[in-house]
């Protein structure tokens, strides 16, 4: 009996409304979640809003248009009903019948808010308490209850407003986040424009001042290779000078003889005379060799003394002839030296002109010198290799060291000074002994040759 007892009870709870909490009346299901209420109790609790409503059991969001009658359920709680009576008459009213007196609970006391039977009422414990009948206070309750719902309702209204105008300010503050992110995202493109503009500037920029540089630094070459032209084309125009001057002048060459013995001074000329007709006797008879000019040394009072003698050779055959006889180690008159010359171009006359002062320094101190090509000369002072290549070097050395020269005329000439102005002598290299030393290109540029005896 117990437990059937259990089962029944069970039935009435599963046949009791959640919101008045007592037995189904006129029951409905929401088809959204498939709970039930009572009718009243439900469009009690939802109020007049149309609006989307929720169940009040699990909070779905349902429609209130969609509520269906359960017919089933309403017998099943009338089943419930019957069954609860049954059970309480069978056991004596237990849970509807008093306790203490074995009575229905029909009455409800509001000081202790619990039903009581008619004895309760007239008993001491419930004397000038307020009494009323069950249902009465059921039905008061009940409307506790649903005004208590109605408030819970309109806060929870107000709650889901304010929960709809939070939804609403959520809405609005993502759109504007939204909006922010898309001007956000254009600023950044247009920087992102920007920047690949001014690389590209900067890369212009940068291209353009390469070639500007690149530009002045040709300029620039192009300026030093012009202030280095000018030097090399006069010494193209130099050498251009001196060839066209050996090409003018091939057909006339000079001989010179000097070196000869010491007895034999005095009579220089004769001797050279006699020379000369042995040597080319044929061609002093057709006029084709003549002396030009002897020279006297100025000083000791020997007047007379002849250094050497100049010979003009007209044609080129002749040049050649005595070129030939030379290099064959022929020529030699006396074992005098037999020099070969050619005219030098104007600037190394200029310069024996420039260095006479310094030559005849040199000289008289007894140092030993050299000319250089193209210009200067060089020697040893002091222990030290001197060189000078143009007026300045020379006034300097001579400012520098002059207490240290030995005043002198210089009379004895050297190669450059040989007392005439129009002609100069190099060396060929044919020596008192027959020796040849063969010429350098400098000197074959020249037209002239050299050497020195042994």
């Amino acid at each position: 009996m117990a437990a059937a007892g259990g089962h029944i009870q069970r039935l009435c709870d599963e046949a009791t409304c959640s919101i008045c909490l007592d037995y189904f009346k006129d029951p409905v299901t929401i088809p959204e979640c498939g709970h039930n209420f009572c009718r009243s109790c439900l469009v009690l609790f939802w109020g007049e809003s149309e609006a989307e409503a929720s169940c009040p059991q699990c909070r779905e969001r349902v429609q209130r248009r969609s509520l269906v009658s359960n017919r089933q359920l309403a017998n099943m709680v009338e089943i419930a009903q019957n069954l609860s009576l049954q059970e309480g008459k069978e056991e004596g009213g237990k849970g509807r019948i008093c306790e203490d007196h074995q009575e229905p609970l029909k009455l409800f006391c509001k000081v202790h808010e619990a039903p009581i039977c008619l004895v309760c009422d007239r008993s001491k414990e419930h004397e000038n308490h307020k009494v009323i009948p069950l249902k009465e206070a059921l039905e008061e309750y009940k409307g506790e209850i649903c005004h208590h719902l109605e408030i819970l309702r309109k806060e929870r209204e107000e709650i889901l407003a304010h929960q709809a105008d939070l939804d609403k300010e959520s809405k609005d503050l993502l759109g504007e986040i939204c909006h922010r992110l898309e001007i956000l995202r254009k600023e950044r493109e247009e920087i992102l424009a920007h920047q690949a503009d001014l690389d590209k500037e900067s890369k212009d920029l940068l291209e353009s001042t390469q070639t500007r540089q690149i530009a002045e630094g040709a300029k620039e070459k192009a300026v030093a290779v012009e202030e280095k032209l000018p030097p090399i084309q006069r010494q193209l125009d130099g050498h251009r000078s001196t060839l066209s001057m050996i090409e003018l002048k091939e057909k006339q060459t000079n001989l010179r003889i000097r070196a000869v013995p010491e007895a034999e001074k005095d009579n220089l000329v004769d001797f050279l005379m006699q020379e000369i007709a042995d040597f080319w006797k044929s061609d002093l008879e057709k006029g084709e060799i003549k002396i030009v000019r002897a020279f006297r040394l100025g000083g000791g009072g020997k007047k007379n003394r002849v250094r050497d003698c100049l010979i003009t050779l007209r044609t080129k055959e002749e040049r050649d002839k005595i070129l030939s006889l030379h290099f064959q180690k022929t020529l030699v008159i006396h074992q005098s030296r037999v020099e070969i010359f050619k005219d030098i171009p104007k600037y190394l006359l200029d310069l024996r002109s420039d260095y006479r002062d310094l030559v005849g320094l040199l000289r008289s101190n007894r140092i030993v010198f050299r000319w250089e090509f193209p210009q200067g000369l060089s020697f040893s002072f002091k222990g030290r290799n001197t060189k000078i290549r143009s007026v300045d070097d020379k006034e300097r050395f001579l400012r520098d060291h002059e207490e240290d020269l030995q005043k002198g005329s210089g009379e004895e000439p050297g190669v450059l000074e040989r007392g005439i102005l129009d002609k100069a002598i190099l060396p060929l290299g044919l020596d008192d002994l027959g020796k040849v030393t063969p010429p350098t290109e400098q000197e074959q540029a020249l037209g002239a040759v050299g050497g020195k005896a042994k």
